[in-house]
């Protein structure tokens, strides 16, 4: 006896399914290239069209508090800190004497914001080194995950562009390099 033949129906729909169970995490994972895909908002469920290059994820670490520092810093360089968030100049990346200030906002992830008091944008003759302590997160991240500093829009948290970094496990810190000033988070 012959077997009875499979309608294509049915195979295209067993395709469709094992397509979708294998994509299911995709959104979570960066892309191998630089074109647009959709993310899925995990906070309102909204889908939207990204570029694959912000297929990351934001390290969660909640405070309702803020904390933040001010330090005038010359061309002999020097650091500056507040809550587990600190940015280190070296000596030659500021031409003068410049107030600087890092800023811990009450934020649902673990952001730095870091400007010179007074301009809008600073850019240095160097760049400075931007650490930022993961300790006080009460989530541990994923294996395998590899945490790197993001440089974000601060109204909006999109990730602009992924800094890299270096991340220390015993420590709890991630250190990254940057030739600007702006606001980061810990994405991974």
């Amino acid at each position: 006896m012959r077997p009875a033949p499979i309608s294509l129906h049915l195979v295209a729909s067993a395709a469709l399914a094992l397509g979708a169970a294998a994509c299911a995490d995709l959104a979570t994972q960066p892309a191998e290239t630089g074109a647009p895909t959709a993310r899925r908002d995990l906070v309102s469920g909204t889908v939207a069209a990204v570029d694959s290059a912000q297929l990351v994820q934001l390290l969660v670490c909640p405070t309702s508090d803020s904390a933040s520092a001010r330090a005038t810093i010359g061309p002999e360089g020097g650091t500056i800190g507040a809550r587990g968030a600190s940015i280190t100049i070296p000596p030659g990346a500021v031409p003068e004497s410049t107030l600087f200030e890092v800023v811990v906002p009450p934020s649902r992830y673990l952001e730095t914001e870091i400007h010179a008091v007074g301009v809008e944008h600073f850019v240095f003759q160097q760049p400075a080194t931007i650490t930022l302590n993961l300790a006080r997160c009460p989530l541990a991240l994923p294996v395998g995950a590899g945490p790197q500093g993001a440089y974000i829009d601060t109204a909006t948290d999109q990730v602009l562009e992924l800094m890299g970094g270096s991340y220390d496990l015993l420590g709890h810190k991630v250190t990254f390099r940057t030739g600007h000033l702006s606001g980061y988070v810990v994405a991974y």
